[in-house]
């Protein structure tokens, strides 16, 4: 009875971890305009808001197995969760300078966080990885309609400054269930194994990470700029929090019930090829622009979410161990989120050149057409051959 109280509260564990890797990035978005207009920040500094972290994010996701194998991966948790706390805390402050030192401290926090959580599961549910990893990304997910939604909420009663910080109370309930769940108080990384440097250097895993990238980019471009496009049409910034609330929740969704239900365990491409089309489909009313936002936003949400978790479980698939996992887990996150952060920076350079959002959404519809290879040719795990202490799984 007390393994499975523990479990459980291993699992409530790994959703709060989760629901705190979005919501710093998700919650500026219905409110950009404004924010733009109390802070004087242009749209390229806007898109900054997530160029920055997520650039960080594939910077510190390379530090993790550093980090890890000098403190251990519970301390990094919790030092990273203290991070995203003091990050979401610190936007009290209405400016916008501080809201891009913020949004790149949250990064950091965000990227350890990224980094060893799917290894941390592997290592604690060995046979259940799959549907454990499902849920975290799925709670991942949930957190952007987190901030999508209870930002704008809060920001209607007080200031959008408040609304970004009370972010911050998600970290610290995290923290607080942290210090009580030991079981991912595990032993730092050793020296055996092949390095992060080894690990670069395969030509597989630089199939993951322009998998990866290709097929999450879309994320960034859609939490900045789908929110001025709404506003454009006329929606207020609570009913712009609504969809991206809405999406992010079918988002959630999609992580949750996609990977198990069209995916053979180590072999992820069939789903994945089914969340692309859901992208594409999503992309295409956006171009055109005549489809009713919600029905925009669950197509979208459907494809973006499942993406995200096949990736991720693929990951680990090719994974032989912790220690596999967590150089792997950095490596492909770290290459590429660095590869996602320059979608919006990119979408507001084709913004300022030839106007209007449909070009964006063109490009990112046309990058889907082009990760379709990447995704038919990408590793599985019943090809690739067990070797302990090595990371020859993935090469």
């Amino acid at each position: 009875m007390a393994s499975r109280s523990q479990t459980r509260l291993e699992i409530i564990f790994v959703a709060l971890v989760a629901l705190n890797l979005r919501p710093f990035l998700a919650g500026p978005g219905p409110l950009l305009d404004q924010i733009g207009i109390d802070t004087g920040l242009s749209r390229m500094a806007l898109s900054m808001i997530t160029f920055g972290p997520l650039v960080l994010i594939g910077i510190g996701a390379l530090a993790t197995p550093t980090v890890q194998r000098r403190f251990g991966a519970r301390p990094t948790i919790l030092f990273a969760l203290g991070l995203v706390a003091v990050g979401c805390f610190a936007r009290i402050v209405p400016d916008g300078w501080v809201l891009l030192v913020t949004a790149a401290l949250c990064g950091f926090g965000v990227a350890l966080l990224q980094a060893i959580m799917p290894a941390a599961i592997r290592e604690r549910f060995p046979e259940r990885y799959g549907v454990i990893t499902s849920v975290y990304s799925a709670c991942l997910l949930a957190g952007g309609a987190v901030g999508a939604q209870g930002v704008p909420l809060i920001a209607a009663q007080t200031s959008w400054s408040v609304g970004l910080a009370m972010m911050g109370l998600l970290a610290l309930l995290a923290m607080g269930v942290g210090i009580v769940v030991k079981s991912f108080d595990m032993a730092p990384l050793d020296q055996n194994g092949s390095s992060l440097i080894a690990v670069l250097a395969s030509r597989r895993t630089w199939h993951l990470i322009m998998c990866f990238g290709a097929l999450n980019a879309s994320y960034a471009t859609v939490i900045t700029w789908l929110g001025p496009q709404f506003a454009m049409r006329g929606l207020t910034a609570d009913r712009i929090g609504s969809l991206i609330a809405i999406m992010s929740l079918c988002q959630a969704f999609s992580a949750l019930i996609l990977p198990p239900l069209l995916s053979r365990k180590g072999d992820r491409r069939s789903a994945l090829i089914v969340a692309v089309v859901a992208q594409a489909a999503g992309f295409g009313m956006l171009i055109f622009g005549t489809a009713p936002p919600l029905l925009i936003v669950l197509i979208l949400g459907a494809g973006l979410g499942g993406t995200f978790s096949l990736m991720i479980i693929a990951i680990l698939d090719c994974a032989v161990d912790r220690q596999d996992a967590v150089k792997l887990s950095a490596a492909v996150q770290g290459g590429g989120f660095i590869l996602t952060a320059f979608a919006p920076l990119i979408a507001a350079i084709v913004m300022e050149r030839l106007g209007g959002f449909q070009a964006v959404w063109t490009v990112h519809l046309l990058l889907l057409v082009l990760a379709v290879p990447l995704v038919l040719t990408m590793p599985r795990k019943q090809s690739l051959a067990v070797k302990p202490q090595s990371m020859t799984r993935c090469r």
